[in-house]
């Protein structure tokens, strides 16, 4: 998945150079994993536009206010890329706890809808 902000008519000079930025913070990692360094001091090299891989895990209210406060208006656009499609599948799977929840609603609307 691009990240959100690369679109079809960003200069290609802009997309190399971006590309070329990434390419080296990872080779950088690499090579302080390999000396030795701890993952999360040689993390520290990362830009925020680096890819992360997490774990989340939480009972059914906890992903509920996840949901309410991570696909509403006002949450950072990359975060919504994952948590939509993320709250469809809840939508599908139990959706007598989630089918309320509406991506891109204000938060204060969906705040005031909390069971």
């Amino acid at each position: 998945m691009p990240p959100s902000f690369i679109q079809p008519d960003m200069p290609i000079t802009q997309l190399v150079s971006w590309e070329d930025s990434i390419h080296k913070c990872e080779k950088s990692y690499q090579e302080m994993i390999q000396s030795g360094a701890a993952p999360q001091i040689a993390r520290s090299v990362f830009p925020n536009a680096l890819a992360s891989r997490i774990i989340i895990t939480g009972n059914l209210r906890n992903w509920r206010h996840f949901f309410i406060m991570r696909v509403t208006k006002e949450a950072h656009p990359q975060m919504r890329q994952v948590t939509i499609p993320l709250l469809r599948e809840f939508q599908e799977k139990i959706p007598i706890l989630y089918e309320d929840i509406v991506p891109l609603e204000k938060q204060t609307i969906a705040m005031s809808r909390m069971r």
